[in-house]
């Protein structure tokens, strides 16, 4: 969800800067250019703001679990809660435990 409403604000930038890169071209052309440019940053607004808002509250709860999930794991002293993978090797070894910090 994150990356999408980063997305959006960074394809609304572009088109915005998209507006004024044709300078080679008629008057009524740029026109037209600018107003395409225009319409399209407005809708990459416009989304941005309809997700935000469709999205605010499980935003919101995600955020606590994880806050109260990271609480409650031991922590290193960078503050980065310790990642444990069990990982099920294909040739029939035993269970080999990997930790990762």
């Amino acid at each position: 969800m994150r990356r999408s409403l980063q997305f959006c604000a960074w394809k609304a930038k572009w088109w915005e800067e998209q507006a004024v890169r044709r300078t080679d071209v008629p008057p009524h052309l740029s026109e037209g250019l600018v107003a395409y440019a225009a319409e399209n940053a407005a809708a990459e607004r416009r989304r941005l703001a309809t997700w935000s808002n469709h999205w605010a509250a499980v935003r919101e709860r995600a955020g606590l679990i994880l806050e109260n999930h990271l609480k409650d794991k031991e922590e290193d002293t960078l503050g980065v809660a310790m990642l444990e993978v069990e990982v099920d090797p294909d040739d029939g070894d035993d269970d080999l435990m990997v930790d990762w910090e």
